[in-house]
Order: C-alpha cells, then structure tokens, then sequence
C-alpha cells in the first residue's frame, strides 16, 4: 500500500525530524509543504530527501501586502498534491503530530492496508492534545518526554484527516478536519494523533504570539477559524504561566490502555447504529428551516408552512427508510433538507459517531 502524508510546517525546526522520521518508519512517505519558514525548519527537513521524503515545497501567502498564515489556501494546496500524486492513500498531516494505527502489532501503513481491504474510504483520529508539565528544552524525542495530555476542545473532535485516492478531495470546506470525498464510509474505528502544539515555554510565546496570533488571515479569521489561542492574547510575562499545565488536571498516556478504549469505543458505536440509527431521532427545527428560507428572501408566512408539511412528510419516508424522489420544482426543499441532516451528521461526526454522515444522501431527483 503506498500512502503518502502531506505535511505542513512552520518554524518546526526542533520537531520536524522526528515527525518526519516516525512516519517514515511507519513506511509513509512525506511531502513538506513549509509556509516560508525562517528557523532552519527546511534544512533540517532536507535531510530526510530521497529517504521517504519525496520532496519540499516553500508555499508563501500574503494578504493585503502582509506575509499571513493562509489555512485555507495551504489546504487547497493540499487538496492539488494529492489529485496529482501516484499513491493509494494520503494523511493530512502538521510537522508537530505524531500519527499511529490502532492496533499495537500494525504500523500506519499496515492499519490504512487492512482498512482499504474493508472497503472504507476515510479514516478518523482520535486526538490527543499532550500538555507541557515543566519547561522542556528542545529536545529530539518529544514523544518520550511530553507524555500527559488533556481532553479534546468541542471544535478538535472530529479529525477524519486520511482518505483514499479519489478524483476529488476537498479539505478546506472544514478547516482540515474532515476530508470530503465522493461517497464517503468512514472505518468505524479511530486511529491515534498525538499532538505536540506547545513543547516549551520560549517556544510556546513565540508560536502564540508572533507566528499565529499575529498571521492569522482575515479570511480565515472571518469563517470562526483559529480560536484556540484567542485566550492567551496576553502579555508574554503572564503568558509564560499560562503555557505550563499542572499535571494532576492531566491524563498520562498509556498506550495499552489507549488501544482498548479506541477499540471499546468502537464496538460501543457499532452496537449502537445495530440498533437504531440516530436518523430514527432527526427532528425537525422549524426555526432553522424558516432562517434558511429567510436568507434567501422567502418570510412568507403561508409559504414557510407549506414547505415546513412537505418537510414534514419527507422526513418521514425518510425514517422509514424509502429514497424521496423530488421534482424539479422541488430543487429548494432538497437542497434544504440534504443541508439540515448534513448539519446534524456533522454534529454525530464531531463526536466521533460516523454512520449518518456516510448515509447522508437521501434526495434524488426526478
């Protein structure tokens, strides 16, 4: 199985090689895709060229004159590589994560192979934020000496970040956090993200304050994106407190331990959807439906109800589990009602349930 993960990085010089090394040895080969870095990143980098890393990339975004952290342009870019290079699988991937199979005696590539062999096109993470308990200095083994993390933010649940060579790929609709692919099915059980963001005092004001809270892109600012530093806005003096988490609020991974919760969680899901799916449960939020119709310059009270019945009696076949077929008038409503129970698959999604969203298609037209 030939899978190849694109890597981003920014001024990543002290984690860069073993990032790029333990995919490496997972037989993963890497493409760098660096946003202009200025701290020896590249060089370093450089020197896994021709031994797994098949290349490196210099991708530098401005907006309004200004050198910014482009997200959604370095995830176009993303999208691009994978449709132009020759390999089965890719992971989407940051120079500060470490990437593992859920089964202790798989590497990645071995656990991405028996996925594919199951006829799964996309593969979740379940991630794990690991937290600076004392101030590190660099060091070449990150993942030995950083071994407490915390739990996951709302917005960092959902990490389908690896996906089966398709003739559309589209990363940047969700920030990075959920490859679109034709005819998604997602494999049931996660793989393991370790995440490095803040590995020392020094180097956690410098990323926060300078290298993101200062380049962000307004663009990206403007779709809700990159709030998770917004609260250490603060002066580098009480920042330096901030960065150093008390390990008693802290889990210790345990690698042993994770694989079986990874695989409770699992089996746990899969019960679940054997029995009911949450279709079963949708509800209809009138008050949703009547903004989205707002938006689009229908406040007509009599119309609004007249579209809510037919919602009504769709989402009912729907449970049923009969295919809808619509006419062309009907254009609206389909679109509509696809986006409601999109929205609430996406909902499942982020809390790691993936069933609805690989059925989410229930319209078809006439």
């Amino acid at each position: 199985m030939r899978v190849c993960a694109i890597m981003s990085s920014y001024n990543e010089v002290d984690i860069i090689q073993e990032s790029i090394s333990k995919l490496i040895k997972q037989d993963i080969d890497v493409y760098l895709l660096d946003n202009g870095s200025t701290d020896g990143t590249v060089e370093k980098a450089s020197h896994f060229l021709n031994q797994g890393l098949i290349n490196i990339e210099t991708c530098i975004f401005k907006e309004n004159e200004k050198e910014v952290y482009d997200w959604t342009s370095i995830l176009k870019r993303k999208e691009e590589i994978s449709l132009n290079l020759s390999y089965e699988w890719f992971l989407h991937v940051d120079a500060d994560e470490i990437r593992y199979s859920p089964w202790p005696n798989k590497n990645l590539n071995e656990g991405i192979a028996f996925v594919d062999m199951q006829g799964y096109n996309l593969i979740n993470f379940k991630l794990f934020n690991f937290r600076l308990v004392e101030n590190l200095v660099s060091c070449e083994n990150y993942e030995d000496n950083m071994i407490y993390y915390s739990d996951v933010e709302q917005f960092n649940r959902m990490q389908v970040k690896a996906w089966k060579k398709s003739e559309y790929i589209n990363l940047h609709d969700h920030g990075g956090h959920l490859a679109k692919i034709p005819s998604p099915k997602i494999f049931p059980i996660r793989f393991i993200h370790k995440h490095f963001p803040i590995r020392s005092v020094e180097q956690g004001v410098r990323k926060i304050l300078n290298e993101r809270l200062e380049r962000y892109s307004y663009s990206d600012r403007r779709k809700g994106w990159h709030v998770q530093y917004d609260h250490l806005n603060i002066s580098q003096e009480k920042l330096r407190s901030e960065i150093i988490w008390d390990s008693n609020s802290l889990r210790k991974f345990d690698g042993q331990e994770i694989y079986n919760e990874i695989l409770f969680e699992a089996s746990q899901l899969l019960s679940y959807y054997a029995g009911a799916s949450n279709l079963s449960k949708f509800n209809v939020n009138y008050e949703v439906i009547k903004n989205s119709l707002k938006l689009i310059n229908i406040d007509s009270e009599t119309i609004c109800n007249e579209i809510i019945k037919q919602f009504e009696l769709i989402i009912f076949k729907i449970k049923k589990g009969q295919i809808v077929t619509l006419n062309h008038n009907d254009d609206l409503l389909a679109t509509l009602i696809n986006s409601l129970i999109e929205n609430q698959a996406m909902a499942d999604y982020a809390r790691g349930d993936p069933t609805l969203f690989d059925n989410s298609k229930f319209l078809k037209n006439a």
